[in-house]
Order: structure tokens, then sequence, then C-alpha cells
């Protein structure tokens, strides 16, 4: 970060927020504890390797692969699925909801912070 001439420096805090857990977890009052911050990165992990990343725009070119990726690649993603599904028949429709929101899809919890906090810490004690 360059200062204009003759300007005093100061200190700036760099936060490197990937998703909406860093968000919650290292604003200055945490909404989240170190663990529910770890489940939740956790359960973002798994919704990421097994939902398809593709583009989000056509291109008008031919495609020139076939198929979905290795054989490697679709078991990390079958396995990450059925840790997702045993992870969500732990909770309530309404935690579940709320944990894919904030945990998968990065939006922000608004009024169901509660409920969030209620979902990690259920998580965190089956995953122990």
């Amino acid at each position: 970060m360059q200062h204009a001439p003759g300007a005093r420096p100061h200190i700036v805090r760099r936060l490197t927020d990937t998703c909406e857990l860093d968000r919650l977890f290292y604003r200055a009052h945490a909404a989240l504890s170190a663990e529910q911050h770890a489940v939740g990165l956790r359960f973002r992990a798994y919704w990421r390797r097994c939902t398809p990343t593709g583009r989000r725009v056509q291109r008008y070119s031919p495609p020139t692969r076939q198929g979905g990726g290795t054989l490697e690649e679709t078991e990390i993603s079958v396995n990450a699925r059925h840790a997702i599904d045993r992870a969500l028949a732990l909770l309530t429709p309404a935690r579940a909801r709320v944990v894919c929101a904030v945990c998968g899809l990065d939006e922000h919890p608004g009024t169901r912070i509660r409920t969030l906090h209620r979902a990690l810490d259920l998580l965190q004690e089956k995953w122990r």
C-alpha cells in the first residue's frame, strides 16, 4: 500500500476473508468460536468437493474434453456427498438449511446466527 508523499504511515489489519465463516470468525466481536469455525470449514470443504465447479459462462467453441474427471475425483466427490448426507441427517431441517446456506453457499446468516451456533456445536460433537 503506498502513501502520499509526506503522509504519516498508519497500521492496518489485513484479513483474508475467503468465505462468510471467516468474516464471522475474524471480526472484532467474533460471532463464531474457534471450534465452530473449524467445523464450518470442514463442512465447507465437503460441500466444495461434492458440488460441480464448472464455468458459469458458455463458450462458442465446442468442448474438448469428454467425461467428468478421473475415477479418484469421482470417488472423492461421492465420499464428500456421503459425509454431507450424514451431517445433515443429524440436524433439524432449519439447522440444515442454515448450515448449507452459510457454510456451503456463503450467505450471511442474518437472524439465523443462533441456529447456526447450535448446528455447528452439534456437528462438532459428532465429528470428534
